[in-house]
């Protein structure tokens, strides 16, 4: 059946007249052709915007993510976390920290951070490789003075008002001492008493 003119122009006119209402209703027509029919419903059934709405979905949950996760801020490098003395007899490993080692966290056996000995009558202190590293200082030790590319070694003498710069690698921390004691009485000194400075940050 041969449908006439005037009808199929009426048809047309009354799809776009549909198509205008159901915009207003929420169903658009996309870029493309691509209809999006779930009524802003990203889980609605028979929604063909899949895509649009995952990528939407993902930005607005990797956002929400980003809001709610937070971190507890390190100490900026440098920041001093404790000076104290610690008087150390010969043999003896300690752990250097922000608090005085106490007595009981001495031990004569590799442990710690820093060791203080004697060898044919000099005395040294010497790293807990590989945990620490050493290098002697001119002068009162800084963070500052610590961060310059200063010479590690084995050992650095421990004479009274010596000084040396201590590199934690495990808690990254710097350490600065200076001996402000040191028991001569006898041909090995048999302890010597040290000021530490520890600050946040290892060079």
């Amino acid at each position: 059946m041969k449908v006439p003119q005037a009808l199929r122009t009426g048809w047309q006119r009354l799809v776009l007249s549909g198509c205008v209402v159901l915009v207003a209703s929420g169903c658009t027509v996309g870029l493309g052709g691509t209809t999006n029919n779930n009524n802003g419903n990203c889980n609605a059934a028979g929604g063909s915007n899949s895509v649009n709405c995952t990528a939407a979905q993902t930005a607005s949950g990797s956002a929400a993510a980003s809001t709610s996760t937070s971190h507890a801020a390190a100490a900026p490098a440098g920041k001093q976390l404790g000076e104290y003395t610690v008087t150390l007899p010969a043999g003896d490993y300690v752990p250097v920290g922000p608090t005085r080692p106490t007595r009981s966290q001495e031990s004569t056996s590799p442990s710690g951070d820093l060791a203080y000995n004697t060898f044919s009558g000099e005395a040294y202190f010497a790293p807990n490789q590989p945990f620490s590293s050493i290098a002697p200082y001119n002068g009162v030790p800084t963070y500052q003075g610590c961060s310059q590319d200063l010479n590690t070694q084995n050992s650095v003498g421990a004479g009274q008002g010596s000084a040396f710069c201590l590199f934690e690698t495990q808690q990254n921390r710097t350490v600065g001492g200076i001996v402000t004691y040191i028991n001569q009485s006898s041909i090995n000194p048999d302890s010597v008493t040290v000021q530490l400075t520890v600050w946040s940050g290892a060079s």
